[in-house]
């Protein structure tokens, strides 16, 4: 019982630490609008992506105005390193997508927890019912569905 709690908690670790890697940067430009000032997604798309690419967490931070947590550098390092494939590929990486991703976030806990408690019935519930972010509810769903499976299959081999 205690391998089976100790192997429970090392995935719900794993998992909030993938979450807590999401780069936020607001999107509501009201304080801002009224400061005279442009919102971080803005700012963050008048960059061109190769100085994207070579932001330090440091240039990153003061651009944002944000405390860069280990969790957020990697994050950040993971959007750059995708950023830097595509220019190797030759495409043209449109940084206002970017700088919007990077503010959504990339996890949706509401279509994990369906996909964790409800299996493929709640996978099939977010691809029917979700209308906005569907890609990120969509795989959110099938990581809950698969922290359902490897429970499951702990559940059986303990």
């Amino acid at each position: 019982m205690r391998k089976l709690i100790i192997v429970l908690l090392a995935v719900v670790i794993s998992i909030s630490s993938n979450a807590a890697g999401i780069i936020s940067v607001p999107v509501d430009v009201t304080d801002n609008a009224k400061a005279g000032k442009s919102s971080n997604v803005e700012m963050l798309a008048q960059i061109d992506a190769k100085t994207f690419a070579a932001l330090t967490p440091a240039k990153f931070s003061e651009i944002t105005g944000q405390k860069m947590t280990l969790s957020k550098k990697i994050a950040l390092k993971i959007v750059q390193r995708e950023v830097k494939k595509e220019l190797k590929k030759g495409h043209d990486v449109n940084m206002m997508e970017v700088a919007k991703r990077a503010a959504g976030g990339s996890f949706n806990w509401g279509a994990a927890a369906l996909g964790f408690f409800l299996g493929l019935i709640g996978v099939l519930i977010v691809y029917l019912a979700f209308k906005n972010d569907k890609e990120i509810a969509r795989k959110s769903a099938w990581i809950g569905f698969g922290i359902w499976v490897a429970v499951a299959i702990l559940i059986y081999v303990v």
